[in-house]
């Protein structure tokens, strides 16, 4: 990307985007869809959680363009997008091989609370 790239991109897209595409939820979602397209039913069926749950994450992913939806009778099937199977791909691909990493950063927490993080030693273990 070139320096003018940057300049299209403003700090309020970045943040919505990242606040979109950061749910843990909404990325559950898109690894489900990554398998198969699936209804509200299957996906709920599949994380344990409320109907009006799923659908709400849905269509903020709608609205952002990670998913489409195809409409059959009363039926909704979502499916991902063909742009982000592989940017999926590769965070997920990155999440397992830095697992150890991110656990260690001191400096990010879970869910606003933060976690006593203990140092790795130089093989990677606490």
């Amino acid at each position: 990307m070139t320096n003018t790239g940057h300049n299209i991109i403003n700090d309020r897209i970045i943040k919505l985007f990242f606040d979109a595409f950061g749910n843990i939820k909404r990325f559950k979602i898109m690894l489900f869809l990554m398998n198969k397209p699936m209804s509200v039913f299957e996906l709920q069926n599949a994380m344990n959680c409320e109907q009006s749950d799923i659908s709400h994450n849905l269509q903020c992913l709608l609205n952002c363009g990670f998913v489409s939806k195809k409409i059959n009778g009363k039926m909704r099937i979502y499916s991902i997008n063909k742009e982000m199977k592989p940017i999926i791909n590769a965070i997920y691909n990155y999440i397992i091989g830095y697992k150890k990493h991110i656990l260690a950063c001191n400096i990010i927490s879970d869910s606003g609370i933060v976690i006593k993080r203990q140092r790795l030693d130089k093989n990677g273990k606490i």
